[in-house]
């Protein structure tokens, strides 16, 4: 057993999804058409609703998780750099519960919030991932490294063409 403890609940909600498919056919193609219409659109008030509590509910934990990774960002880009490699370590483990995604993420959300791609990996093996100081137009991501050249430009908006710094 890999996980005897059970895996986070974050990383398995992506998982429920193609059991929603095995679920909603029977529901939608045998169950539905027997029911009266007005049966069939309470049924589809409450599912909708009871899904809206659920992003309620759950809004806290993944607004923690921005802010915190807003204030990576801002932390990175006040050193002059948005190209850094960071020990996992020292990150907030409870605010990202895992961090495989983080160069995604920080793409992502500085590319939207700054107009400016930021370059952040966490890694356990800060060593590990010493070659990459030695690239000035790649983005680097916990999977691989990619030219900038490659990259949809819409998408992708790297200015900053200095090397990778390794903080220790």
């Amino acid at each position: 057993m890999p996980y005897p403890g059970g895996e986070h609940q974050f990383y398995l909600e992506n998982l429920y999804l193609p059991l929603t498919i095995f679920i909603a056919f029977p529901l939608v193609y045998d169950l539905m058409p027997k029911l009266k219409m007005t049966y069939a659109a309470y049924a589809l008030i409450l599912v909708v609703v009871i899904r809206l509590a659920d992003i309620y509910y759950t809004h806290d934990f993944y607004e923690e998780r921005v802010d915190y990774l807003y204030g990576v960002i801002d932390d990175v880009k006040s050193d002059s750099n948005s190209k850094v490699v960071l020990k996992e370590r020292e990150a907030d483990k409870e605010a990202l519960m895992m961090t495989w995604a983080v160069p995604y993420e920080v793409w992502v959300l500085s590319t939207c919030r700054d107009q400016e791609s930021a370059s952040i990996i966490l890694t356990p093996n800060v060593d590990g991932k010493s070659y990459i100081q030695q690239y000035s137009t790649k983005f680097s991501a916990t999977w691989g490294d990619f030219d900038y050249n490659s990259l949809p430009q819409q998408y992708f908006v790297f200015k900053d063409n200095s090397n990778y710094v390794i903080r220790q």
